[in-house]
């Protein structure tokens, strides 16, 4: 249950502390008030918080989002610090997406937290996660529409990874196979030192459409293979053998 002994003392303290003088009107005249009001609310919301947490660590995320969304609720009432308004909604995003796997309500909270201010490296995250919501809603013109807004700007190497990764995989959502392999092939070209990666990426995309032969090949330049991908090769290889002949 939410409301424990602990929330109980801390509501007695506050009852005790607000109404020790003689009438309830001369309460509300005292400017000591509103500050009691602000502490108790603030110890409450600490407690709010720490009940969700223990929801994720009990493994129940639908009971931790349930009382994250209902303490932004209580902080939009109380006009809590922008900054702590902003970090329960990133909260709620973040577990939505990830703990819950519920895209429409992560793309909720994402969409509004690009409304606010937001540092450029966050909002670039923000923004790839609203594309992936956006691709796991199977609505992949508009993730596309969003990837591309983060591909216009200045990246960090992993950022642009990540977003060509996702690019992509939408291509391949919508059977755009050759998109998908031209993209990573321009990418050998204009990042020769992330040769590896690209290539791996794009031996995946011809074993989708099952030319092993290509697959093999792109593997095959890389100049020093993992042991994962040279069991790859091996694997493709049979593959490509156990193919039918006519």
């Amino acid at each position: 249950m939410i409301f424990s002994i602990r929330n109980f003392l801390i509501c007695l303290f506050f009852l005790s502390a607000c109404f020790s003088d003689k009438t309830f009107f001369h309460f509300f005249k005292k400017e000591s008030c509103e500050k009691k009001i602000k502490n108790f609310y603030k110890a409450s919301r600490e407690i709010f918080l720490d009940k969700a947490k223990t929801c994720l660590k009990e493994n129940k995320p639908k009971q931790a989002v349930i009382i994250l969304e209902h303490l932004l609720q209580r902080d939009k009432i109380q006009e809590v610090n922008f900054e702590q308004q902003k970090e329960l909604t990133k909260e709620l995003a973040n577990k939505s997406f990830y703990y819950l796997k519920n895209y429409r309500k992560a793309l909720k909270y994402y969409t509004a937290l690009l409304k606010m201010p937001l540092k450029p490296r966050e909002k670039i995250s923000i923004q790839h996660y609203k594309a992936k919501s956006f691709y796991y809603l199977k609505k992949h013109s508009q993730a596309l529409k969003e990837i591309e807004k983060n591909l216009t700007k200045e990246l960090s190497i992993e950022e642009r990874k990540k977003a060509l990764l996702l690019k992509a995989e939408i291509f391949i959502a919508q059977n755009q196979f050759d998109k998908a392999g031209h993209l990573f092939q321009n990418q050998i070209e204009s990042f020769p030192d992330q040769e590896d990666f690209f290539r791996e990426n794009l031996a995946v995309i011809y074993e989708s459409q099952k030319k092993f032969s290509m697959a093999i090949e792109e593997l095959e330049k890389i100049e020093k293979p993992s042991s994962f991908v040279l069991k790859k090769i091996k694997r493709l290889k049979a593959r490509k053998n156990n193919q039918p002949r006519f």
